[in-house]
């Protein structure tokens, strides 16, 4: 008999065995069993097609290892349910072998004992209705991929195997969290897509659903997920001192920032502390998001060891910014800029490859706000931003104020300029710039002369 065969055999007895000690009354080997299985499925959870060990693994291996380790849950959970007693406190098992259903529950033996009275099964319906609204809203995941390809296309969040309660809430924040590249028309219709479902299998009243995502990205579900809470405009100095207080010690050091509360918001200290804490959430929220590290650096992934890189990117950049806006010998306004360039390139040049998010996006909008802190500064030296009307651009201003430029999605015709990585400046006038900025474009346009 070949190897593998043996090996085949090996695991069904040994899956037997399991199986006969379950349905064994309780016991201390049942116990230590039990931990060791309970030790196997925890060491399984690390297995993710994210994660880069798992790089050259197959996407089938993967996903019979998940299937295997949901499986794993799925009997554990079944062997530490109590078991249906007729009604006086007995086990109610006849000697036939008990049932299990698809989703682990015991469903009885089958037989009963003459003149007594069967105990319904437990069918574990809160973790029931989990799985099901669990499993509607990857469908709803999969239409969003199929309908909004152009700026979703690189998302792939969908949970490998079968689809159980636990994936509910990494779902329903990463669903969220994609719908922040659609244009703003269409954000309202998802987010009341997906708030239909959580109430339908979960009776949550999602309140934030249909509201505004541009303070709450994420809405709450529940008791299952509290929501993220991420302000987009920070228009009052009461809301830029609660967002610049949620920055870690490591950015405020950077920035020379003592006390949130006493610090100048008329500077641009507060707003980088305030959007670099966003940025920061966001990279953990977004395993998809790129950055662009150095001056002349390619976009790179934030995943695993990279987004510490970037954390370290933007404390240096936030540290070498705020020493230029102490001023002393050999600083001006021109030379301030520079050292405020390369942090709006750190902090502000998250980008989704090769499908960028929609121009009027909440990625978009954030963007903006992030370039609108160099403004002050620009000004001072004799410069003006462009941001909006990059979308209008055709070759000759991209040439005039871009350079090191990334390619995009072919696919996305419409504009030449896909997003901003670092922002343009421009010489008040409209005569040419000494701080060229770098966009994702479109590659080969139809019409390079732009005519």
């Amino acid at each position: 008999m070949p190897a593998t065969s043996t090996a085949t055999d090996h695991w069904h007895t040994f899956a037997e065995a399991v199986a006969d000690t379950f349905r064994a009354g309780p016991s201390a080997s049942r116990d230590t069993l039990l931990d060791a299985l309970r030790r196997c499925e925890e060491t399984l959870k690390e297995v993710t097609p994210s994660h880069e060990r798992y790089d050259g693994d197959s996407d089938e291996v993967i996903s019979r290892v998940l299937e295997a380790r949901n499986a794993l849950g799925l009997a554990i959970r079944a062997a530490t349910r109590p078991p249906a007693t007729d009604g006086h406190g007995a086990d109610n098992r006849t000697g036939a072998a008990r049932r299990t259903s698809e989703d682990g529950s015991d469903t009885g033996t089958g037989t009963q004992s003459q003149g007594a009275t069967a105990t319904p099964p437990d069918p574990g319906p809160v973790l029931d209705r989990e799985a099901r609204c669990a499993a509607r809203l990857v469908e709803l995941g999969d239409e969003l991929h199929r309908d909004r390809d152009m700026y979703v296309g690189t998302w792939r969040r969908r949970p490998p195997g079968p689809v159980t309660g636990k994936d509910i809430t990494g779902t329903w924040e990463s669903l969220h969290i994609a719908l922040l590249r659609l244009p703003e028309k269409d954000v309202a219709t998802w987010r009341n897509k997906l708030a239909a479902a959580a109430r339908e299998y979960l009776g949550t009243d999602c309140a934030a659903a249909a509201g505004e995502p541009d303070d709450q990205p994420v809405p709450a579900l529940g008791d299952l997920h509290s929501g993220v809470v991420l302000p987009l405009a920070l228009t009052t100095e009461g809301a830029l001192r609660r967002a610049a207080a949620e920055a870690p010690p490591d950015v405020l050091d950077a920035l020379g920032i003592g006390d949130v509360a006493t610090g100048d918001v008329g500077g641009p200290r507060l707003q980088w502390a305030a959007r670099a804490a966003q940025a920061l959430l966001l990279a953990e929220l977004d395993p998809e998001l790129r950055a662009v590290l150095g001056p002349d650096g390619a976009p790179a992934g934030l995943r695993h060891e990279r987004r510490d890189r970037y954390r370290n990117a933007l404390v240096t950049s936030l540290k070498t910014a705020a020493s230029a806006l102490s001023g002393g010998a050999g600083w001006t306004p021109s030379t301030q800029l520079g050292p405020a360039l390369q942090l709006d390139l750190v902090l502000g040049g998250l980008h989704h490859e090769p499908a960028a998010a929609a121009p009027d996006s909440w990625w978009w909008r954030w963007r903006r706000q992030v370039s609108g802190i160099l403004q002050p500064l620009a000004q001072k030296a004799g410069h003006e931003l462009v941001f909006d009307e990059t979308h209008t651009w055709h070759e000759p201003e991209l040439s005039a104020f871009t350079r090191n430029n990334v390619g995009g999605d072919k696919r996305r015709d419409e504009q030449l300029v896909h997003w901003v990585l670092q922002t343009p400046l421009r010489r008040r006038g409209g005569k040419g710039t000494e701080c060229p900025g770098r966009v994702v474009w479109r590659p080969d346009p139809p019409n390079p002369g732009g005519l």
